[in-house]
């Protein structure tokens, strides 16, 4: 009977060796936040992310027992966007969770939007509808312009000739 439960859980043991969560700092450096920002900022054409403002990040990211990336928990982002249309600049914090459904990180669902704080505060809530309605792109980009890109599946093609 011993040995039967020691194999039974080397083997839940080796099913998960690999899976487990990760906190975003591993994969994401201050040059990724910036690019990741300003390509967020280009995408929906809102402003520019102000260089002399720092950006923040915290949060983490999971992974399956195959190594492939399976849900990304952002805690909290924060910059800073300039020479918006009508505003101005515009100061923030905000937090999307995700997970994501295929090896290739392309089918994205999105759990939770919201935004912490902001200033000015009457554009919040602009902010928080724009967050929620492009949250899946922000996250893509996110996964593209960071090392998270590495737990995704690369798409391959065959090419034959005759």
């Amino acid at each position: 009977m011993n040995l039967k439960l020691v194999t039974l859980s080397f083997a839940a043991f080796s099913s998960t060796a690999f899976a487990g969560s990760y906190d975003l700092s591993t994969v994401v450096n201050q040059e990724n936040q910036n690019k990741i920002i300003s390509e967020m900022i280009d995408t929906f054409k809102k402003g520019v992310v102000d260089k002399n403002t720092p950006v923040t990040l915290s949060g983490n990211f999971e992974v399956n027992d195959q190594n492939r990336l399976t849900a990304i928990n952002v805690d909290k982002v924060g910059f800073k966007v300039i020479n918006v249309p009508l505003i101005g600049t515009y100061q923030t914090e905000a937090s999307i969770k995700a997970l994501i459904n295929d090896d290739s990180c392309k089918n994205i669902t999105i759990t939770q939007t919201s935004v912490i704080k902001g200033s000015p505060s009457f554009v919040n809530p602009i902010f928080a509808t724009d967050l929620k309605n492009n949250a899946a792109k922000a996250i893509e980009i996110f996964i593209k312009n960071s090392d998270l890109s590495k737990y995704c599946a690369k798409e391959t093609y065959t090419v034959i000739f005759n």
